[in-house]
């Protein structure tokens, strides 16, 4: 992801952004209100390597369902809970999620802000830090039909639905997703959180929540569901398909489902969502002269209400990708 905004900052014209409508301010502050957040959090020392090292089990490979590559409309979307112990309230999980998923396809408000810092060290400038923030949210009244249920081995409930805007029988969706990355040499550090609102018309919870902290090989997920936290076993997880398919694209961005099917398949709509309007973004340049050191900090925001459909999703070698398209207008569903 770095180097493809990075090209985007050669690509595209040089220019001071002196002016910022209300939407480039309001990215702006949330991500300043989230950097104050992340830094008084109380992050412990050492993660929870959940799902890493020889004592964390390697559970068997989970065969998917071929109807879960590729949804037969675009008005069908599918929907993964964590591994759950209970297969009732595993189900309720995924449905909420497909409809979350649902209502960003038919429109949702895309806004990121990129921080590319440099440092002149006698006329030679270097990249020292890159950082990430992109915020998505969505809402929307849906109407939906259970297709298809599949449970695996692990306790994750798969769910394939219909979904419909109609007058009569809608649930209610707010959705919010936050995404940040912060690379400095060889160090990456993800921050992925995803948050759901409904009522309990169609007997859905009504809150659910989901956080993934990783930096290198560490990571600890995080779920809640009616602001009860749910208990999620340590373990690996390996997933292939009953059909062969066919390789992704050259530049796909894939992702390791070593933490489960709906990290991988979350990650991935994130990052391509967040990549989705890269080339519309506006370029401001800020400097900083330091301990005599000259520091550059360029600034990319980009801000965009988007609507998207799935046309299939790939799994080789358990790394994910999924492939989306730009719709000009909300989906026809």
């Amino acid at each position: 992801m770095k180097k493809l905004l990075l090209s985007v900052i050669l690509v595209l014209p040089g220019f001071v952004l002196w002016g910022q409508t209300p939407d480039e301010q309001q990215v702006e502050r949330a991500y300043e209100s989230f950097q104050k957040t992340f830094r008084s959090e109380q992050q412990p020392a050492e993660p929870t390597q959940r799902f890493r090292g020889n004592v964390v089990p390697l559970q068997s490979v989970v065969l998917l369902p071929a109807w879960f590559f590729a949804p037969a409309a675009a008005s069908q979307f599918i929907g993964i809970s964590d591994a759950l112990s209970d297969s009732t309230t595993a189900q309720q999980q995924a449905i909420l999620r497909a409809l979350a998923v649902a209502a960003f396809a038919n429109g949702c408000k895309v806004q990121n802000i990129s921080d590319n810092y440099y440092s002149d060290h006698g006329g030679r400038k270097t990249l020292g830090k890159f950082n990430s923030f992109t915020s998505l949210s969505s809402h929307g009244n849906l109407n939906y039909e259970l297709l298809q249920t599949f449970m695996s081995g692990n306790g994750e409930a798969i769910v394939l639905l219909q979904v419909n805007h109609e007058v009569a029988g809608t649930t209610p969706i707010e959705s919010h997703l936050e995404l940040f990355q912060s690379e400095t040499g060889d160090n990456l550090m993800t921050r992925l959180m995803f948050d759901i609102r409904t009522d309990t018309l169609q007997q859905l919870p009504a809150q659910a929540s989901w956080l993934l902290k990783e930096e290198g090989k560490k990571s600890d997920i995080n779920s809640n569901i009616d602001n009860m936290p749910q208990v999620l076993p340590l373990a690996r997880y390996r997933y292939s398909s009953e059909l062969p398919l066919a390789d992704p694209a050259p530049d796909a961005y894939t992702f390791d489902l070593t933490n489960g099917l709906w990290c991988g398949y979350l990650s991935a709509l994130a990052v391509n969502l967040e990549q989705m309007q890269v080339f519309s973004s506006q370029v401001k340049f800020l400097d900083e002269d330091f301990n005599d050191q000259f520091q550059d900090l360029t600034r990319i925001v980009y801000h965009e209400n988007i609507a998207f459909s799935l046309h299939r999703i790939t799994i080789i070698d358990n790394r994910l990708s999924v492939e989306l398209e730009k719709t000009n207008t909300s989906a026809s569903f």
